[in-house]
């Protein structure tokens, strides 16, 4: 995967974790969270949680170890 392609793919991801989290939001406002919607909201959270590393990961490889190793410049 290109160093383009990469953080253009984890982008995907975040608009799929941001959907999700909207999802969750609008059923709690309209009050339809409960014992049933306890797995999904779970889920989700871990979704996002892996969505975070995963950046800190492209971040560490893509954008941050080049600088350091004198890669590329």
């Amino acid at each position: 995967m290109s160093c383009a392609m990469s953080p253009a793919f984890h982008g995907l991801h975040v608009v799929a974790g941001l959907s999700m989290n909207g999802y969750l939001q609008a059923l709690s406002w309209t009050k339809r969270l409960g014992a049933a919607t306890d797995a999904m909201i779970t889920n989700v959270a871990w979704y996002w949680h892996f969505v975070d590393a995963i950046w800190i990961l492209v971040l560490l490889t893509v954008y941050l170890s080049p600088r350091y190793l004198g890669i590329g410049t």
